[in-house]
């Protein structure tokens, strides 16, 4: 597998830091929500973005990368989707372009994005293997 190129990763990890952030100031959500809870989101994002970003460009084979490339990716994405949905709801009545696709969205990326943290980073953490064979069937049953 080619080594991707580190700025397209890197710039990934800026767009999810960045883009979670700034809709949730857009959208003033970030006033409903703890600040410190915001805070805590904003820094999980941009530590599991960056660690995998770390990890993609050294070893691209090793999947542990690509899962915490992912999770974070998705963590932005759910609550940037979510921010967008409710602040359409609260203030426009619904009626900005996209509400119902936000919402959406933002109901089936929460349940990939837990998935890979909880299930498949324990399970493949070193080495981006899986510990032994017969750990195999965990892999297949969802779709590792």
């Amino acid at each position: 597998m080619r080594r991707p190129t580190a700025s397209i990763v890197w710039a990934l990890v800026v767009v999810d830091v960045l883009g979670f952030g700034g809709v949730q100031v857009l959208t003033r959500e970030a006033s409903l929500v703890q600040p410190w809870l915001l805070a805590e989101l904003l820094l999980m994002t941009a530590l599991f973005g960056g660690v995998g970003a770390l990890i993609v460009t050294r070893t691209a084979k090793n999947t542990v990368g690509w899962l915490l490339l992912l999770f974070s990716t998705l963590v932005a994405a759910n609550l940037s989707s979510l921010a967008y949905s409710a602040f359409s709801a609260r203030d426009y009545a619904g009626t900005l372009p996209g509400t119902m696709a936000a919402l959406w969205f933002a109901a089936w990326t929460f349940v990939p994005g837990l998935t890979a943290a909880l299930l498949f980073l324990p399970l493949l953490f070193p080495d981006g293997r899986l510990p032994g064979r017969r750990w195999r069937w965990v892999a297949t049953m969802f779709g590792l």
